[in-house]
């Protein structure tokens, strides 16, 4: 029934009123209210009218639901069984509220206090510590109408409701840690296994065909309902689940339901931050590691048919510097958006994810040293941890092997340890008080005013002081414990503590939050108890804080006076006070350790004696100290002690006392500020192999010293003259050595004889330490070891006897200790020569000395011939290889030769090898065959050298296995060898060929966990034979009909071909190299015409009617006539072929043809016709052979029909049979007509033929007889897949598994596809897109607080794409910048992209573009597979500067110093380079089949530095890389192409390394041709190219003069520079070089450069009239008279070669100035992305970058003329309208008006001078207020006199330009103080200091 209803347009609600207003009448009575409804329509006077059907009036009531969850707890345990079990609780309150009639807000959730936490049962409130912190979050469900989803005038009743759930969530806080994350994994594994649902009946009973109904997309307990129903049948459980299911695959998902509402769309937002922070409290720390912050999150996703969503927010991420305790960025803020779309799914997968992130800012990296260092601490602590519990765990579960719960690693001492950060260790002597307090810089700044006004600082209540004993130790803590942990730590704290120590008052704050020694001057207390003495004295207390493992600081205070005891004994000090002699205090320190003298006796005289086996007294005279009153000043002395009896002799040590930075000591009392070290005066050391014997000559001194040990000689005297020898195992006579006293650093030769009197030449390195002890290094210019496994004697090119310390005993055998060589003639060249010793061989041989060859760093081979006498023997010749390498650490000077043999075979499979050269494997003899067993390796030489270098390999452990194929190993590669048995199956070995030094590791394994190189498909029907081109025809193999079979080729040496033979057909060569389709391989396919009765249908085999059982088939035994007879295999008159014309050719009586070429029909044999003119419809006539005629056409083309019969297409009615039915041998075959109706008599077929007419073929061979051959790559291994032509075509990826290793059927899921592709796998499509435009920018910043680097990667683009065939990675960064951001550096741009000219085709390509495709690879595999990796690099230009290179080096820790290098035995070294090439089997591999690395150009340049910093020259020592100066080297790389690579990632890394390691070395001539000393002449002839070409082009005449001024003066420039720095060595003035360097630093422009030119002549000039003068006084306020001349003599050198060097600076930068003119427009200058950064802000910490900061540092060092060791603190306008400006530094205060172009400096104060500052407001009459910053300065001393302080103290205003501004400005100002008092109290550490 329908209805018209017309609806009155008076409110937008009309359909609500007219329901509401019918409400009543419907409740009464609804079926009633519904018939009139129905009756009666509405009717209005106006509206719209719509057709629709009756509106039912039903009332809807309200209905609400609503739930209040107040206080609740959800409380999971790790242990149930324990009280005091470690539990997890989630608390939470909530609010839910639904309401399912109300559209607006249906659904409302509110939670609030939501927090989770873990703790201890039983002491949750002692023991809580939170995991997320309280939290509340809105969570709701919005609906409104959707207008554009309306259906017109139909929904205008009730248009759709669209619901979005809006999640509103707060700040969010978590904090995870170490135990926390063990815990969860505890309660994991404590989860019992019954909690896990079992499977279902159904789904183990039809496990297969539940999976097989799942693919069809229906769900899992639908498809078993269907399995039930239908008993498993899976036709009717298919049917079952069409009816009576959905499939869900491929469904457009519409929303999320939640009952009746359905959700569209999704919000989320955090209005806060979500921030994540990671806890380390693994061991001893409880401190945060990093944290991760999200801020501003907005989520946006739509659930519809298109599903799509965004998101946005700002991240940052921080790590916490424990040192500094603060956080520091490693992630500078940044906003990105994420935006993803669902595609649709079609059926076969759910459609491809489609993710694009982007961001328009940069993303900011920074790397710090404190960051890396941290990552590798906690690397090792939590991985140690972790492997400690597993032990635990394992330990437990082999005690309680029987307990139901599984173990879990949490279990032993899984309760948290309390920590406490700090340790306050008293050392000062007495005891002491202290109190902690917690500090702000704005409380400081508070209590600072307030002390300005009450005139004292005390603080609000009295303190609580803790006691520490003398010696004792006590541990504290700022903060209490808290539930929230680590909350206060993004607060600027400073903790503090005050010490008191009796006897003095108590010091002022000491901040111990920072590593470092700190200071503080306490007054006496003359009225404490503990002080002895009438005169108290100020003391200098001490604080040092150092790190006690990971995280905790120890805070040990102590006296500024340091004993340090080097000594090899322990010995005893007695301190006696001068005034009070009879008091006296005994230390003992034992050797190697250091001890603060007790503040109470700093004052005391020193007394110093050895205890324990030395039995002599104390010192003859006291050490002091108080005379070294300046920073760096030292002293040295000796002392002896006297034996009190006994046969001790006098005993010696040397003094050292050393001034360390402290300030100078004010008033008359001298501060001790002091390091005293007692050394022994000389020191042997043994950096020899052999122990040695020394002894002093006209003394009693001897002893002897271990190999690379040392010993003192305590009783040696270095005042007095020193003659030293020594006596080593075969030179028992020396020359004695005079080491004069005073020596200080030289090496000289030792002269040492053996027994045949021949010279040997020890080098002795004497240097002079601290104390004036000696330092006496014996060591060998050269070792010789021999790990050749041969007798070698050595010696000296053109010298007639061998080497010292060879004996006869060298002959036989070789030495394993190294031997020491040295040249021993002068005369002679300084070449090595050796040879085999003579008993390695019988008498019939005589060795020969091999080539000479230099003892130069670096590898080579030599060939040791071994000559016979008797005529027709071959002679021996052996292969030696020679590495060369320095020494490591305090053995660098020592250059270690090692013989090795070329060859070294490590045989690492099960199996017992046998090897042998190829050229002697049928000799008579088998010396030359070696065997190694499992586990073993050999040194391997070449029998005959004049043979092929091929070895083969056999195993022993299978029977009859003969040799494999000769391989080469004298390069490195990976290969299979096939070794074949008895029946000629192959057995595989995976060699490894790996080279490590001068050696070729040939490494033997086991092939069953690798793919083989090659595997032979067949799917063919038919057998193939095989073999590797041009073997041995023994080597043949088959594989079978649908089998694959693993191959590698049984002579590794020959041409990659395969040839495939078909039996009776043909056979084919293929390069295994080349894929793609390769020649058919064809065979003859003949078939037998049978009568089908006498055979089953299926196989052909006998029927089971006994009468019938005879297999018949037409034959042709004589004549022409064809009969039938019994089938024999193979016969020839019994086989037939049909041509494509339909004939039926007899195969006897043919001749045999080619089956590749097609049968010409006129030539063919004789072919199945009837003995007749023509056929007769009536009649059976005899079938005979004849020969083909185009006349008899009718009766020579023949079909085969469906129902099985015989017969010619033209006589349909006329069928081949047999007369009668007569099934027998030698019956006639007739052609006759069918009866029309079979008689009851007539027996007949399953088909419903008689028996007599049904024929059929069988082939001799099953398939086509064309098989397609295709060469294609599955991952590592090349496949050869063979198929019938008739057969489905094969994939281009096989499905078959690429480890196989043995010979299997192909199963039918192994045969190839249809459409060439894998096997349907369901999986989602995903693609990926990153949109980079600003780029990636990275920091690096060292521990001294130094930007190293800025890299600048701009304008990022990838997209990653990921489906089931293979993954894609393709990404491009359009610029790469790389700059040097040390300050004064002379190279800003440390790399960048080379300026292309404008004509260049590459011009608009990226700097870097990467493209790689990933394919799925076995998952048992330890390999992953690569189609393709591609990268491309656009010509770059590399500027190095050392001092950057060195600091790299030091940043990323490649280097070691000599402390931390031991000496590593000879044989270690050895055993590590095999075990290096061995292990490397075990390794991920990958496998590339196109690896292309392309480096098209590198413009190369090294920037030398005159003078570096000490540790930068140890580590440039320490690395013995020479660099020399030059500039633009253009060097060219050949890219590194590598195909069908399958190797480890270090064997791929080492060939990349040493393709571009050969690239550059062949550029040598490049970069000789572009040094400096040089002049650069190849850019003088590019700049000079660049100009002709320039005009014959372009017809630039200018361009032409421009290029040729620009290279003759860079020329001259370089030349002079290199010359001036010459000759500013030979001056030996640092002061005058650093002058020089700091002048050139700073120009860049052309003016610049002329301006360095002339003031470095001024500089020259000026240096040579003053320094006779200068020189001197520095030399004897230095050294003292001995300086005076040294000073002298450097004065007057001086005098000639500094105005030398003036001259030639003015000519360098005025040629530089030229250079700079005449630069071509095509040679860009780089600059620096942004300015070097501010590294230092509050609490040293690093802060985020900004410019602004940045360009005031820049500022800064203008001003203070680049003193970079001044430290930008804060930069402000304080007035704008008279423009005057306020920096505030580390050292000083500037007051500036004007702009940065034209400074003006007011005001300079100095944070030494400055006493306060302060604001100040002046009201003038006219009521206006002036703010001034009052700067209150200290008075002179010096100038006081009789006046008061007060007088003369001045106070200097500023004005500002508002109140605001000037308490900002002092309160800065007053900061930068308060850090400048406490650096002058911090002790700068001296590296020297510090030995």
């Amino acid at each position: 029934m329908q209805e018209f209803i017309t609806v009155k347009d008076d409110s937008p609600h009309g359909n609500v009123a007219v329901a509401e207003e019918v409400a009543p009448s419907i409740a009464s009575n609804s079926v009633g209210a519904v018939s009139s409804v129905s009756a009666n329509p509405l009717t209005m006077s106006t509206g719209i009218l719509t057709k629709r059907i009756p509106v039912d009036r039903v009332a809807r009531q309200a209905f609400e639901i609503r739930l209040n969850i107040t206080d609740t707890e959800l409380v999971v345990v790790e242990d149930s069984s324990k009280w005091d079990t470690n539990a997890v609780i989630l608390k939470s309150t909530a609010v839910l509220s639904y309401r399912p009639r109300v559209t607006d807000k249906p659904f409302s959730f509110n939670i609030s206090n939501v927090e989770v936490f873990s703790c201890l049962l039983g002491i949750e409130d002692e023991s809580a510590l939170s995991i997320i912190d309280p939290l509340g979050a809105n969570i709701d469900i919005n609906g409104k109408y959707n207008q554009q989803k309306s259906g017109g005038l139909l929904d205008v009743m009730q248009p759709p409701i669209d619901n979005t759930l809006e999640i509103s969530i707060n700040s969010v806080n978590i904090r995870w840690s170490y135990h926390d994350m063990m815990l969860f994994l505890a309660i994991a594994n404590s989860i019992p296994r019954r909690a896990i649902p079992a499977p279902s009946s159904t789904s183990l009973q039809f496990a297969n065909e539940l999976e097989a109904l799942k693919q069809l997309g229906f769900s899992q307990p639908d498809c078993e309902q269907s399995l039930i129903v239908s008993q498993g049948r899976m036709d009717d459980a298919a049917v079952w689940l069409t009816e009576n299911a959905v499939a869900t695959t491929g469904r457009p998902v519409q929303g999320f339901n939640l009952g009746e509402l359905q959700i569209v769309n999704v919000d989320v937002k955090v209005t806060g931050t979500f921030s994540v922070c990671i806890i380390d409290d693994c061991k001893d720390a409880d401190v945060p590691l990093m944290e991760f912050n999200l801020r501003g999150f907005h989520l946006e996703h739509c659930m519809e048919r298109r599903q799509a969503g965004g998101a946005t927010g700002t991240v940052t991420v921080d790590f916490y510097n424990r040192s500094l305790s603060g956080w520091e960025p490693v992630l500078e803020p940044w906003k990105c958006g994420v935006t993803w779309e669902q595609g649709q799914s079609d059926g076969t997968n759910s459609g491809k994810l489609c993710v694009c992130v982007a961001s328009k800012t940069t993303l900011g990296v920074n790397v710090t040293s404190r960051q890396l260092e941290q990552y590798r601490r906690t690397r090792d602590t939590w991985t140690e941890e972790y492997a400690t519990g597993t032990k635990r765990e394992q330990q437990a579960d082999l005690i309680d092997f029987g307990a139901a719960p599984l173990k879990n690693i949490f279990r032993v001492g899984h309760k948290r340890q309390p920590f406490v950060s700090f340790v306050l260790r008293n050392n000062t002597g007495s005891r002491l008080w202290f109190y902690t307090e917690t500090a702000t810089p704005n409380k400081r700044l508070a209590l600072r005013k307030q002390a300005v006004r009450k005139g004292a600082e005390e603080p609000a209540r009295p303190p609580e002081w803790t006691e520490v004993a003398r010696g004792g130790e006590i541990a504290f803590s700022f903060d209490s414990i808290s539930k929230l942990r680590h909350r206060e730590t993004h607060e600027q704290r400073h903790h503090q503590i005050v010490v008191k120590v009796d006897g003095w008052h108590k010091v002022s704050p000491v901040t111990v939050d920072k590593v470092g020694i700190y200071f503080r001057h306490a007054a006496p207390a003359p009225d404490s108890s503990s002080m002895t003495t009438t005169d108290p004295v100020p003391a200098r207390v001490v604080f040092a804080v150092s790190m006690d493992g990971s995280v905790r600081k120890v805070v040990t205070v102590r006296s500024a006076l340091v004993l340090v005891n080097t000594l090899e004994e322990q010995v005893e000090v007695r301190l006696e006070k001068p005034a009070v002699r009879y008091e006296a205090h005994s230390l003992k320190i034992d050797s190697g350790s250091s001890l603060a003298v007790p503040l109470s006796y700093v004052s005391a005289d020193i007394w110093v004696r050895p205890i324990g086996f030395w039995s002599v007294g104390f010192c003859n005279k006291p050490i002091h100290w108080r005379h070294l009153l300046r920073p760096g000043e030292s002293s040295d002395g000796i002392r002896s002690c006297t034996p009190d009896g006994g046969d001790v002799g006098i005993y010696r040590f040397c003094v050292s006392v050393k001034r360390e930075n402290y300030p100078a000591s004010m008033g008359k009392h001298v501060q001790p500020g002091h390091r005293i070290t007692f050394l022994p005066p000389v020191v042997l050391v043994n950096l020899l192999p052999y122990d040695i014997e020394y002894y002093l000559k006209a003394t009693e001194i001897t002893g002897k010293v271990k190999a690379g040990k040392q010993a003192a000689l305590f009783a040696a005297d270095v005042s007095q003259d020193l003659e030293l020898g020594v006596r080593i195992e075969s030179f028992a006579r020396c020359k004695e050595l005079l080491i004069a006293a005073g020596s200080t650093h030289y090496v000289v030769r030792m002269h040492l004889y053996d027994s045949a009197d021949r010279r040997m030449l020890l080098h002795v390195r004497i240097a002079s330490r601290r104390g004036g002890a000696l330092k006496v290094s014996i060591l060998a210019p050269y070792w010789l070891v021999n790990k050749a496994g041969l007798p070698l004697v050595f010696k000296q090119e053109n010298v007639h006897k061998e080497a010292a310390g060879q004996f006869e005993e060298h002959e036989f055998a070789r030495s394993v200790a190294p031997l020491l060589f040295s040249f021993a003639s002068s005369e002679a060249p300084s070449m090595c020569t050796m040879r085999i010793g003579r008993r390695q061989h019988s008498d019939g041989y005589l060795p020969n000395w091999c080539q000479p060859f230099p003892l130069e760093a670096g590898v080579g081979v030599r060939q040791l011939h071994v000559k016979s006498t008797n005529y027709g023997q071959p002679n021996w010749v052996y292969n030696i290889g020679i590495d060369v390498r320095a020494g490591r650490g305090r053995y660098r000077d020592t250059n270690i030769v090692t013989f090795a043999p070329r060859y070294q075979l490590d045989n690492r499979s099960r199996h017992k090898l046998q090897f042998a050269q190829r050229c002697t494997l049928y000799a008579e003899s088998s010396v030359s065959q070696l065997s190694a067993l499992p586990n073993s390796s050999l040194p391997f030489h070449w029998p005959r050298l004049d043979m092929d270098p091929l070895l083969c390999v056999r195993s022993c452990n299978i029977a009859g296995c003969l040799w494999s194929g000769g391989f080469r190993i004298d390069r490195l590669e990976s290969l299979h060898v096939n070794m074949r048995d008895e029946q000629r199956k192959s057995h595989f070995l995976r060699v490894e060929i790996v080279i490590q030094g001068p050696t070729f590791f040939v490494v033997f394994t086991d092939a069953s966990s690798m793919p083989p190189p090659f595997r032979i498909d067949n799917y063919s029907e038919v057998a193939i034979q095989f073999w590797q081109t041009k073997v041995d025809d023994r080597l043949r193999s088959w594989v079978s009909q649908q089998t694959s079979v693993p191959y590698a080729f049984d002579e590794p040496t020959l041409p990659p071909y395969l040839t495939c033979a078909v039996s009776g057909g043909t056979s084919a060569t293929y390069s295994m190299n080349s894929f793609g389709e390769g020649e058919l391989l064809c065979y003859e396919n003949l078939f037998y015409i049978a009568v089908s009765e006498t055979f089953t249908a299926e196989t052909g085999r006998p029927s089971t009617d006994h009468t019938l059982a005879m297999q018949l088939v037409l034959d042709v035994p004589q004549g022409i006539a064809v009969i039938l007879a019994c089938k024999q295999s193979g016969k020839r008159s019994q086989l037939w072929r049909m041509t494509g014309g339909g004939m039926l050719v007899h195969e006897g009586s043919s001749e045999p043809r080619d089956p590749r070429k097609l049968t010409d029909q006129s030539k063919a044999g004789l072919v199945l016709d009837i003995d007749a003119i023509a056929p007769q419809p009536d009649r059976y006539v005899q079938l005979i052979l004849k020969k083909h005629d185009e006349r008899r056409q009718r009766t020579q083309t023949w079909h085969f029909t469906e129902d099985g019969r015989l017969c010619c297409p033209q006589l349909p009615s006329l069928y081949v049979q047999v007369r009668s039915g007569c099934l027998r041998r030698g019956a006639d075959v007739l052609l006759g007509p069918a009866p029309p109706a079979p008689p009851h008599t007539c027996r007949l077929n399953s088909r419903g033929i008689p028996v007599e007419q049904g024929i059929s073929r069988q082939k001799l061979r099953p398939g086509s007889g064309a098989l397609s051959v295709k060469i294609l790559a599955d991952g590592p291994t090349r496949v050869l897949q063979i198929t019938d032509r008739n057969q489905k075509r094969a994939a281009s990826q096989p499905t078959c598994d690429w480890i196989l290793v043995d010979e299997h059927k192909l199963l039918e899921q192994d045969s190839p596809t249809t459409d060439g592709s894998a096997p349907y796998q369901p999986r989602q499509d995903l693609q990926v897109h990153v949109l980079l435009k600003h780029g990636v920018a990275v920091s690096l910043i060292n521990q001294f607080c130094e930007e190293l680097c800025f890299i600048s990667l701009g304008d990022i683009m990838c997209e990653y794409t990921a489906n089931v065939k293979a993954e894609t990675l393709n990404c491009s960064i359009r610029d790469i910048q790389v700059d040097n951001q040390l300050l004064g550096t002379q190279v800003p741009v440390m790399l960048h992209m080379t300026a292309a000219p404008r004509t260049d085709v590459h011009r608009s390509l990226p700097a870097l573009s990467v493209i790689v495709r990933r394919v799925p690879s076995q998952e048992r595999v330890n390999a992953d597979i690569y189609e393709y990796l591609i990268v491309d690099l656009r010509p770059m230009s590399l500027k190095l500067d050392e001092r950057l290179l060195w600091k790299l080096f030091q940043f990323f820790g490649m280097y070691q110093s000599d402390a931390e290098l031991i000496r590593m035995e000879e044989s270690d070294y050895d055993a590590q380079r095999a075990l290096t090439a061995a292990t490397s089997i075990a390794n991920k591999r990958y496998y590339f089949g196109m690896m292309r690395l392309d480096i098209r150009q590198l413009k190369l340049s090294v920037f030398t530095s005159g003078k570096l910093a000490p540790d930068l020259r140890a580590i440039k020592h320490l690395t013995g890389v020479p660099l020399i100066r030059f500039e633009d080297a253009d060097i060219e790389l050949d890219p590194f192409e590598r195909g069908h690579q399958f190797e480890t990632s270090q064997f791929l890394l080492d060939a990349v390394v040493k393709h571009y390691t050969e690239e550059l070395k062949s550029q040598a001539a490049n970069i000789l041709g572009s040094v400096d000393f040089l002049g650069n002449p190849l850019g003088l002839f590019n700049d000079i190219t660049e100009g002709i070409s320039g005009l014959i082009s372009e017809g630039k005449v200018g361009g032409l003069f421009k290029n040729v001024a620009h290279g003759v003066s860079n020329s001259t420039a370089k030349f002079t520079g290199s010359l001036s720095d010459t000759l500013g060595k030979v001056s030996m003035d640092d002061q005058h070089q650093a002058l020089r360097e700091n002048i050139r630093s700073h120009s860049g422009t052309s003016g610049e450069h002329l301006t360095a030119g002339l003031m470095g002549l001024g500089v020259g000039v000026f240096g040579g009239l003053t320094s006779v003068i200068t020189q001197p006084i520095q030399g004897a306020s230095r050294d003292g008279f001995e300086g005076l001349f040294t000073g002298l003599g450097k004065g007057i050198v001086g005098m000639v070669t500094k105005p030398a060097v003036g001259l030639l600076d003015m000519a360098s930068g005025a040629a530089h100035a030229v250079s700079r003119t005449s630069r071509s427009t095509s040679k860009y200058s780089y600059q620096r992305v942004r300015p070097p950064r501010s590294c230092v802000g509050p609490g040293s910490l690093l802060q985020c970058y900004s410019a602004g900061q940045a360009e005031d540092q820049q500022f800064l060092y203008s001003l203070n003329n680049n003193v970079y060791s001044e430290r930008l603190i804060a930069y402000e306008q304080i007035h704008s309208q008279r423009k005057t400006h306020c920096i505030i530094s580390s050292e000083k205060i500037y007051f500036l008006r004007g702009n940065r172009q034209n400074k003006d400096i007011v005001l300079v104060v100095h944070l030494s001078e400055l006493q306060r500052c302060q604001h100040l407001a002046v009201r003038a009459h006219n009521g206006e207020t002036t703010n001034y910053i009052v700067l209150t300065k200290k008075p002179d001393p010096q100038a006081l006199g009789s006046r008061s302080p007060q007088d003369l103290q001045q106070s200097p205003q500023v004005v500002c330009e508002s109140e605001m501004m000037a308490m900002k400005v002092a309160h800065k100002v007053n900061y930068a103080w308060n850090l400048y008092q406490e650096s002058i109290q911090t002790l700068v550490i001296d590296e020297e200091g510090e030995e």
